[in-house]
């Protein structure tokens, strides 16, 4: 939705985080690969990767460095938009969001509205496709 605002430096980075947040709980699910596919897609990022070419840590500085509070909050959301995507935000998965604000300077309650506005945005577009198939 946002990834598109992102410079070239910024969407690997992000591409890299993705990646290892889809690895926070041992599992990268094939949820999480498409949703890493339309990740790249958005980005015009032409081929797709799964594998971090930058640790977690590192990563998260440069973005840090490379980015304004908004975009980061965009990150932010995208991030905890990949974790969601297997209808599963389990404990590995909320630590790794929660460390990535802490470390970019984002309270927890800025976590907790983004997986709260996901959440209800899931639930509205399972409510469009349950009026499309009844038509």
């Amino acid at each position: 939705m946002y990834l598109n605002r992102l410079n070239p430096e910024q969407k690997e980075l992000f591409l890299d985080l993705c990646i290892h947040a889809a690895m926070a709980n041992g599992t990268f699910a094939n949820d999480e690969k498409e949703m890493i596919a339309l990740y790249c897609e958005e980005m015009q990022l032409l081929v797709p990767r799964y594998e971090a070419e930058t640790d977690k840590d590192t990563a998260i500085e440069e973005l840090k460095k490379l980015s304004t509070p908004q975009e980061l909050r965009m990150i932010l959301f995208e991030i905890a938009g990949l974790v969601l995507s297997d209808n599963i935000c389990d404990e590995d998965e909320k630590l790794y969001i929660n460390d990535f604000a802490l470390k970019t300077g984002m309270e927890k309650a800025c976590v907790d509205e983004a997986i709260s506005v996901l959440t209800e945005l899931k639930s509205i577009y399972s409510r469009i496709d349950a009026f499309v198939a009844n038509s």
